[in-house]
């Protein structure tokens, strides 16, 4: 088995748990095929317990032996054999993740929580003016010397590379996918897109209304966003457009390993689970 395979299945495993939750009784066996679903989902585990007991919202794997899962006052760390808990330096509820490297990573949450990693430990970080009832919904690092953080209320962070600062053009921003330090969009509440061209942030025209929860962009001509009632937006380089979409569940998650390989899910107990052509070693068309 190559290492891109494993990756991948342990992605999928992962993207699964996240989105439906682990199974109650009993572990999954491959070849395992969800109903309803046009296709078959193979999942993988090593059979062992859950450490969390607890919801899980993010997760970023850097290879197939470091990988990272954060939710509900909980962290949690893969190490190509097992899962195991991480200690939390907050009580927050963690949202998303990202990392720019193995030893420098954020995860942000609820009470304006934003976490650095060094390769060692995770340490608060201090975000000066921000409100401790906001809550924190996304994270994404262009460099060590830019990022952004956005939350639910229209608080919008930037990074600097010394510390995080409150930034004009925020809204009820749900995720944000970064190509370049001039290129960052973000989507989130009744259809909200805005794009980032390194000097402000510029609201664009939406095709929908609807809420959208996430984001991910392979170029500056591709791209995808996913929201409730199975909304599946496109980006051609000039225009969002909608497409059709094969459900009405809520999408939470959209995942491109290349233009024709993609994993999406949605409402958990929906079974919605999608996938665009084929994703190597998880669904196959």
């Amino acid at each position: 088995m190559t290492r891109r395979n494993i990756f991948l299945r342990w992605l999928c495993l992962v993207v699964l748990v996240l989105l439906f939750g682990l199974p109650s009784t009993g572990s999954a066996t491959p070849g395992t095929s969800g109903a309803g679903l046009p296709g078959m989902w193979q999942v993988w585990d090593d059979n062992s317990p859950d450490p969390a007991h607890n919801d899980l919202r993010a997760v970023h794997m850097l290879a197939a032996d470091d990988a990272w899962a954060v939710g509900a006052n909980t962290i949690l760390h893969w190490n190509g054999a097992t899962w195991s808990k991480w200690p939390n330096p907050s009580d927050a509820y963690l949202t998303d993740l990202d990392f720019l490297s193995s030893t420098d990573g954020w995860a942000v949450g609820s009470q304006c929580t934003i976490l650095h990693w060094d390769g060692s430990a995770w340490h608060p970080s201090t975000v000066p003016e921000c409100r401790s009832y906001t809550y924190l919904t996304a994270i994404e690092m262009v460099s060590p010397s830019d990022g952004w953080a956005a939350s639910n209320n229209g608080t919008l962070l930037h990074w600097n590379g010394t510390q995080w600062s409150l930034h004009s053009g925020g809204g009820q921003i749900w995720d944000i996918a970064a190509l370049a330090p001039d290129d960052v969009w973000a989507v989130g509440f009744n259809g909200l897109i805005q794009h980032w061209n390194g000097v402000q942030w510029q609201a664009v025209a939406s095709p929908t209304t609807e809420w959208l929860n996430a984001v991910e962009m392979l170029s500056p001509t591709d791209g995808w966003a996913v929201g409730y009632g199975g909304t599946i937006l496109h980006w051609n380089g000039a225009t969002w457009t909608q497409v059709p979409s094969p459900t009405s569940a809520w999408l939470w998650a959209v995942h491109m390993l290349t233009p024709d390989r993609w994993l999406g899910g949605g409402q958990l107990g929906s079974g919605a689970a999608l996938g665009w052509h084929r994703v190597d070693a998880c669904y196959h068309r």
